[in-house]
Parts: structure tokens; C-alpha cells; sequence
């Protein structure tokens, strides 16, 4: 019978949720692809503002080589995918991040992210080995997006990526029109693509997008962005992870009842089946 034990090879563990990832996802069964479809597509439900159709999801997902997951106790909680594309004039190769999302009660924990981190230490494990081994060096990424968070963080963080409406540098270019060959894509000058969902995904669109374009970005995951990563998962994540929990059960014994009779005497709201503070 199928399982998660099947999909991929495990990777450790990030918060107590177990790590799983796999380089050739069109090498794994067929039944342990049937298997996890049906969950990556529940996950994605409680993802998107508007979530993509089934046939959009399983263009994502059965056309990604790369996926990593988080796993709760069997319970898919989060997902990145991903595959390497060709850069054209290059021996080079980019990483395209197709979809990257989490169930809502893990966000603000770094799970997204660390699946991506996960993921991009498979497809370059040289890269990924030491301290050091990035240093000087850079991974071109690539993603395709219509909602305007994806595209500050992205921004914000890889190096090159440029403005809405702006050409990057040639070498991120080619990585761009690399993964638009793979994927048949159709860009305008500003690297936009017209018509490329079905429906809008999200509220708050990337601007000049209308509700079904997308804009495909380029940038550069560099030394200093892979020291600020590790260091974030190693301690920044955890402590904010540790310091929720304990907010949690602080609230939760604040809100407790205090100590008291099992039976409410008569004639006390809880005596008469009406709450304290309850008015008709």
C-alpha cells in the first residue's frame, strides 16, 4: 500500500515536522503519486484566495522532477515544487520554483521556505556542502507569479530580480527565456504572461496585471541570502516557533476556569442553564 514512506527519501525534520524530498518525482509509483495528489490538492484549497482548477494543480504538480514536503504526523502540511531548466548560451542551469505553499497553521515558521531550502540543497548538493560552498557563487531561480507578496519577497531577497516592467540583466534573461522554452510559455517585453490562468488567483495582484497574467521573475539565491537562511532555520524560526507555542499555552491558561464545585449551586447562571452575561 502506498505511504509517504514511499515518496522520496526523508531529510531530517524542521519543528518537529518531518521533511521528505525527492529529484525525480516521474520516477515514483504511480500509486504513491495517486496517493499524494489528492492531499497536494486538499493542501492548496486552504492556499490560494481562489485556488487553482484540478487540472492546473496537476499540470504543478505531475510536471514538477523536484518536491519537498513537511509531514505532521502523516498530515501533508506543506509543499515546494520545482525542476531544472536549461539556461540558454549556458551550461548552466536554473531552478524553477513552480508553487511553494503551507497549511495555515504553520505559516510565519519558515516551513514554505525551508521546503524551497530543502529542495534547492538536493538539486545542487555541492553548492549545499560546508559552510562555504556557495561562497562566490550563485543559483539562478526563477519563479512565475501573479500575487504581490510573492513578488516583494522575491524581490526583497534574490539578488537582480528587477522592477515590474523592467528587463533583468542578461544573464537572468536567459534563465527566464529558458524556462519559458521548457514550459511553452508566450512573454511580453516585461516578461509578462497574458492569459496565464484560468481565473485570478489571488486579491492582491502584482501591479499591471490584470486578473489572469502572470509576470515570470528571475534571481540570484547568493551566499549572503544562504548564511541569512540557514542561520533563520537553525535559531530565528525555532525560537519564534518556541515562543508561540508558549503564547499559546499562556492563553489558554488564562482563559481557564478557576477552580470550583463540579455542580453549579442553584440558582447561579450556570444553575439555570443561561450564561453569565447573556441578555435576551
Amino acid at each position: 500500500m502506498a505511504s509517504w514512506d514511499s515518496f522520496g527519501q526523508p531529510i531530517g525534520s524542521y519543528l518537529g515536522f518531518e521533511v521528505r524530498a525527492t529529484t525525480h518525482a516521474s520516477r515514483v509509483s504511480t500509486d504513491t503519486l495517486q496517493f499524494v495528489f489528492p492531499q497536494f490538492c486538499a493542501l492548496a484549497l486552504d492556499s490560494f484566495d481562489t485556488p487553482p482548477t484540478t487540472e492546473e494543480l496537476a499540470e504543478h504538480f505531475y510536471g514538477s522532477e523536484l518536491i519537498a514536503v513537511a509531514l505532521d504526523g502523516g498530515t501533508l502540511v506543506g509543499v515546494s515544487m520545482g525542476c531544472l531548466c536549461a539556461v540558454p548560451g549556458s551550461s548552466r542551469r536554473a531552478l524553477y520554483v513552480s508553487g511553494t505553499f503551507t497549511a495555515p497553521v504553520v505559516r510565519r515558521f519558515g516551513v514554505g521556505s525551508r521546503l524551497t531550502y530543502a529542495m534547492t540543497g538536493l538539486a545542487y548538493p555541492d553548492l549545499f556542502r560546508g559552510i562555504f560552498g556557495m561562497w562566490g557563487k550563485a543559483i539562478l531561480f526563477v519563479t512565475r507569479t501573479q500575487t504581490f507578496s510573492v513578488y516583494s519577497i522575491f524581490k526583497k531577497w534574490f539578488a537582480g530580480v528587477t522592477d515590474v516592467g523592467s528587463r533583468p540583466e542578461p544573464e537572468l534573461q536567459a534563465a527566464i527565456d529558458g524556462a519559458a522554452k521548457v514550459f511553452g510559455w508566450t512573454l511580453d517585453k516585461a516578461n509578462i504572461q497574458r492569459e496565464a490562468y484560468r481565473q485570478s488567483l489571488s486579491r492582491h495582484l502584482v501591479p499591471t496585471l490584470t486578473e489572469r497574467d502572470a509576470i515570470v521573475l528571475a534571481g540570484k539565491y547568493n551566499w549572503t541570502l544562504h548564511m541569512i537562511s540557514s542561520l533563520s532555520f537553525l535559531l530565528v524560526y525555532p525560537i519564534m516557533h518556541m515562543l508561540h507555542g508558549f503564547r499559546h499555552d499562556s492563553a489558554k491558561f488564562h482563559s481557564a476556569p478557576p477552580p470550583g464545585p463540579t455542580v453549579a449551586p442553584p440558582g447561579s447562571a450556570e444553575g439555570t442553564g443561561m450564561k453569565k452575561g447573556f441578555k435576551k
